[in-house]
């Protein structure tokens, strides 16, 4: 039986026949607060023996933002490699705890219905947790964030987090890394000339997406769909290039 470990050292029996130089991770959009569509987010991360990368906004709107955190928080600790990265939602919750309320009252549901979940002896630890997250990731010609940014122009160690986090979409002049991102909600997959969205309505009746990136290349290689009660939904190759699971 072939391991993810085998497959990291061969890339092209786990990978369809591409090519060994391809460095491949699968991104998840959206969780918020769905457990059992976290597991099977690091269920299958693991089965196919690739690093994951989750977008952030692993609270609020489903019913167990708690076992969200400690899932994603687990995981982060197995496998250092993974990429966890900061959403809004994880970012109103972080400050809540530090008794910081949003000015415009975009945290009101973090602090009705999340904030009172969190039991006060995991609050710094779940705080630590979420300070540690980046706001965004680059990996060969793919950039991970949670939302965008608004002006190409600004290299992003100069962009504030709150932009990083609750803008919806990059530029149009944007012509850097492929852009992989969530917040903004969409019914399916999009994929544009320079960036992608998966954040398909989990934690609104939807679908959490796992998205299979060539990274090197800075394409889509495959995709699954996960319902928000951890079922696995949807397997389909993109332009044809199937990926074989260890």
């Amino acid at each position: 039986m072939t391991t993810g470990a085998d497959c990291k050292a061969d890339r092209s029996p786990c990978t369809g026949g591409m090519d060994e130089t391809n460095d491949c991770v699968i991104c998840f959009g959206d969780i918020h607060g769905h457990v059992a569509a976290a597991k099977a987010a690091i269920e299958l991360a693991e089965r196919l023996g690739v690093p994951a990368v989750f977008l952030g906004d692993y609270v609020d709107r489903g019913p167990d933002s708690l076992g969200v955190l400690i899932e994603a928080m687990s995981a982060s600790r197995k496998h250092p490699e993974w990429i966890f990265l900061l959403g809004n939602h994880d970012l109103m919750l972080m400050q809540l705890i530090d008794g910081i309320r949003h000015p415009e009252g975009y945290d009101e549901r973090t602090f009705n219905e999340t904030l009172p979940t969190i039991p006060t002896e995991m609050q710094n630890s779940i705080n630590a947790w979420l300070r540690d997250r980046p706001v965004f990731k680059r990996r060969s010609a793919c950039l991970f964030v949670h939302g965008g940014f608004t002006d190409s122009s600004i290299p992003l160690d100069e962009v504030s987090h709150d932009e990083l986090v609750w803008t919806y979409g990059v530029p149009r002049d944007w012509r850097g890394e492929m852009v992989v991102r969530g917040h903004a909600v969409v019914d399916e997959v999009e994929i544009r000339p320079h960036d992608i969205n998966i954040n398909t309505r989990c934690g609104f009746g939807g679908v959490l997406t796992g998205l299979l990136i060539d990274c090197v290349a800075g394409q889509p290689r495959h995709l699954w769909t996960i319902s928000e009660n951890g079922h696995l939904l949807r397997n389909t190759p993109i332009h044809g290039q199937a990926y074989r699971p260890c």
